[in-house]
């Protein structure tokens, strides 16, 4: 479980994020959504331990955040940001094993090079494991990305695993961003692993989201299943646009029209 209780973010006298609390659980995708400038990308960093709340507090289980050590929390929590830039010629499998990097101090065990092949099988992304990263596309460059973070949490312990992603579907074509969030469904029916994540496509959201997170201004405009938090209201509101909502018989799940 992940606990925000009142946190704040803080900049000089300008305020990022201003007291929210939420409670996910584990075995669900939670979705954070908002327009540009919400603070989406402040809470994961949060989240992440990448930064520290101004005030509030967040939890890791019955654990404060700020009590894990970053060698412990690298362990069970993988993060993939809006910028993994690599300037070296690696071949796709030692980006892949850089994943496995806390889990080892000198060199991989057999169960870590089995864990990146697994990934990368997870991934599609096989194929490339002898490439050099930087001669991939770059959607080929992210799912690589993917099986990175993925492999840095692959086999389940005595402790929770979260998966903290930001804006996951740059650079993927229409058919690897669906193919994504369905793995990513998968992976949480597992039970002992939560998806956390910022996304910018509504229609994507209410697809494959648990629970959404709307953030506006650094504040919580509504939080739970997408039906309740993606109104015509909120969104005009939160966007500037009122759409037409619709239920897809195929999935189930609402189609918002611009």
């Amino acid at each position: 479980m992940v606990t925000l209780n009142n946190v704040s973010f803080k900049v000089g006298a300008k305020t990022i994020l201003d007291s929210l609390s939420a409670e996910w659980s584990m075995g669900k995708v939670y979705l954070i959504i908002g327009p540009n400038g919400a603070g989406k990308s402040t809470l994961i960093k949060l989240i992440c331990k990448q930064l520290t709340p101004s005030t509030g507090t967040i939890y890791f289980g019955n654990l404060e955040l700020s009590s894990i050590s970053l060698e412990k929390l690298a362990t069970q929590r993988a993060v993939l940001s809006q910028h993994s830039e690599l300037a070296f010629p690696l071949t796709a499998f030692e980006v892949v094993m850089m994943g496995r990097y806390p889990h080892f101090k000198n060199q991989p065990t057999q169960q870590d090079v089995l864990a990146v092949e697994e990934a990368m099988r997870f991934f599609d992304v096989w194929p490339f494991a002898d490439r050099n990263y930087l001669t991939l596309s770059g959607g080929e460059q992210q799912r690589v990305q993917f099986a990175r973070v993925l492999a840095q949490i692959w086999y389940k312990n005595e402790n929770p695993r979260y998966l903290i992603l930001d804006e996951p579907l740059t650079f993927l074509d229409i058919h690897y961003q669906i193919q994504f969030m369905m793995q990513l469904k998968t992976l949480v029916a597992i039970g002992d692993l939560m998806v956390i994540g910022v996304l910018h496509d509504l229609n994507l959201a209410t697809r494959f989201a648990d629970s959404i997170l709307l953030l506006n201004n650094g504040r919580i405009v509504a939080s739970g299943i997408p039906e309740e938090v993606l109104t015509k209201e909120n969104i005009k509101n939160v966007f500037q646009l009122e759409p037409e909502i619709i239920r897809s018989e195929k999935t189930k799940s609402l189609y918002l029209v611009f």
